[in-house]
This record gives structure tokens, C-alpha cells and sequence, in this order.
């Protein structure tokens, strides 16, 4: 299952998300995404390996809105995957 996150500075680390969405499920991917994924990613797509949606969206639900590192951080589990 993926969540996707958004709304995140541009010199985010893919170690300092991990960490973040480590707090509520193990992590098996973490990579950029957007238009071209050249310079400030649009979104990250955060891979959660096996999880099914109620984990995801549980994930989803604890970061969505969340302040960290100076900014409000948007996070969801897209519908179809």
C-alpha cells in the first residue's frame, strides 16, 4: 500500500521521512514523485510493503496535518492502487 505526502520543504530527506512514518509502520520505500521529479519533488510516495488500507489510511490519518520541521505536512492513501 502507498500514501503519498506533499506540502514538504524542499530539502527534505527521504531518511527524516522514513523516521517520520516509521512512528506508525515499517517502511519499505521511500521516493520522490510529481511532474518530472526534477528539482523539488511534488510528492513523496511512501511504500508501507504489505499493509492493507486500514493500516494506510491509519498512517495517513496520524501524519495528515501534522507540523513538522516547520510546515503542515499533507498526506494521503490514494483510491485506486
Amino acid at each position: 500500500m502507498v500514501i503519498l505526502l506533499s506540502d514538504l520543504p524542499e530539502e527534505v530527506e527521504q531518511s527524516s521521512l522514513r523516521t517520520m512514518v516509521e512512528q506508525y509502520y515499517p517502511v519499505s520505500k521511500v521516493e520522490p514523485c510529481g511532474p518530472e521529479c526534477a528539482g523539488k519533488p511534488v510528492e513523496w510516495k511512501i511504500e508501507l510493503g504489505n499493509a492493507d488500507r486500514e493500516v494506510a489510511n491509519f498512517v495517513t490519518d496520524k501524519i495528515n496535518g501534522s507540523y513538522w520541521q516547520g510546515y503542515h505536512v499533507n498526506a494521503y492513501c490514494p483510491l485506486f492502487q
